[in-house]
């Protein structure tokens, strides 16, 4: 005898394994899109707080020396004190008037900035060696040599690498895409490139 309760055709309801592999890959491709872009604001966001970093970081530097009269310096220091190449490290920028190019007990420490918190950067050269410091005269002039920061992301991408240059009248300007091919220029007109 039939149950009157139950439906007159019973049909088991679900997805055959064509459905499911079909949804699986659209899923993938949803989710790494997704992924793609997220991490393209991610850098984005990034790079933006790394510019604004440098150049508040050089910005004071400059203001400091022409406030207080004397040579200011910024540069990563080491467990001495004194100035390395560590640019992924925090950055201090202090009083030098002995010009020693470390913190010592004739200067004053004004800030640390961290001036990357994702990716990388790297000094131009200064002779042999990359650069560990730079300096501002009382006038707001660079004092010694001048250089460039560059930054890269962390995906490596150069599209996304920035070059900050010091100029000698103490200014930060920024590298450019003259080229318009998506990758900014440094000052002799080659692509930057990301180690």
């Amino acid at each position: 005898m039939r149950n009157p309760y139950l439906p007159a055709a019973s049909r088991q309801a679900g997805l055959t394994l064509l459905e499911l592999i079909i949804v699986l890959v659209i899923a993938t491709q949803v989710a790494w899109m997704a992924s793609a872009n997220w991490r393209s604001i991610t850098e984005r966001t990034t790079a933006f707080r790394v510019q604004t970093d440098i150049s508040t970081a050089f910005r004071q530097a400059r203001s400091e020396a022409i406030t207080k009269g004397t040579i200011t310096t910024l540069c990563p220091l080491d467990e001495n004190n004194r100035c390395t190449a560590a640019w992924d490290s925090e950055v201090t920028l202090f009083l030098d008037p002995a010009n020693q190019k470390a913190l010592t007990p004739q200067g004053r420490k004004i800030k640390e900035f961290k001036l990357s918190p994702a990716g990388s950067i790297t000094a131009s050269n200064s002779g042999p060696a990359q650069r560990r410091y730079f300096q501002y005269n009382p006038d707001g002039s660079v004092k010694g040599t001048i250089g460039n920061l560059l930054w890269c992301p962390p995906s490596g991408e150069e599209k996304r690498a920035m070059q900050a240059r010091i100029n000698f009248g103490g200014r930060l300007t920024w590298a450019q895409d003259s080229n318009d091919d998506g990758v900014r220029e440094d000052a002799n007109g080659a692509p930057l490139v990301c180690n």
